[in-house]
């Protein structure tokens, strides 16, 4: 009777023991032991590691991407660094900059910023499409005679001043000249009006000058947002020799001149010009 009960007790402690197991209690590494195993030793079980057999693959690594590994067990694809639903051109997609979101071919352009926001290939400064990147936006005799006079002294600046009666986004300045060759900057400055006279360049241009008399200038580093009825200046550093722009009738200018490149003006002038500011089309 005593050999028994002692076995009973034995047999009841085991059972015990068997049956209360925390159903909530899991193995090592993270692996849930109901639900399946931890092959690979990363901590994710096969559930929510989607390579259970590379411990370098789970949902805390790091993605390395156009490797075509999905490494972080996102789901995403690999060769889209910018999540925004388009693989990477160099990788066999159609995302021109697979760097930012904002650029794909489901973007709206944005025109004149210098991105190709929607990946289409073509200039952002040709908004409709003609082939041609800009037009003239403003100009000043164009067709009147010209008084035929040279400019003189080398380390030459001449501002003339021009006042837009619209707003404007200038991307190249031009002038008539000619007759030398050589380079030469042109460009936009803000207007001084405690002086009357430039005050400083808001951007500039370079062109090589051909001896053919005709319009000659340059696009300019940036594109400079003029407001209507402010005044403001085209700025140049004639080669010795060239053929001035000025014209014996049409519009008047005032200018100035300078022989430290602005630091100080002389002047000023009355002149009238030819001269014409592009804008994109």
């Amino acid at each position: 009777m005593t050999r028994n009960v002692a076995l009973g007790l034995v047999l009841g402690t085991l059972l015990i023991s068997c049956g209360d197991k925390d159903p909530d209690d899991t193995a090592a590494g993270g692996a849930s032991s109901g639900d399946g195993a931890d092959a690979d030793g990363d901590g994710f079980d096969s559930e929510s590691d989607c390579d259970d057999a590379d411990p370098s693959v789970n949902p805390d690594a790091t993605e390395t991407w156009y490797d075509g590994v999905d490494s972080d067990c996102d789901g995403g694809s690999d060769f889209d660094a910018d999540a925004d639903g388009h693989d990477s051109d160099a990788h066999g997609g159609d995302d021109c900059d697979d760097t930012d979101p904002a650029v794909s071919p489901s973007a709206t352009e944005v025109w004149y910023d210098g991105v190709d926001g929607d990946c289409d290939g073509a200039s952002d400064f040709d908004a409709d499409g003609d082939g041609e990147t800009s037009a003239v936006c403003l100009s000043y005799n164009e067709t009147e005679p010209l008084a035929n006079m040279s400019m003189g002294g080398p380390a030459l600046t001449v501002s003339y001043s021009f006042t837009p009666t619209t707003d404007l986004i200038v991307t190249g300045a031009e002038l008539w000249t000619g007759r030398d060759t050589g380079s030469v900057d042109i460009g936009i400055w803000s207007h001084d009006t405690s002086t009357g006279q430039p005050d400083a360049e808001l951007s500039v241009g370079t062109f090589s000058m051909v001896r053919a008399e005709g319009w000659q200038g340059a696009t300019l580093g940036s594109s400079v947002a003029l407001t209507a009825g402010t005044q403001y200046w085209i700025v140049w550093e004639p080669i010795n020799g060239a053929i001035s722009p000025g014209t014996s009738s049409g519009t008047q200018q005032t200018y100035f001149g300078s022989w430290d490149f602005g630091g100080s003006w002389f002047g000023p002038y009355t002149r009238a010009h030819r001269l014409r500011l592009s804008c994109p089309d």
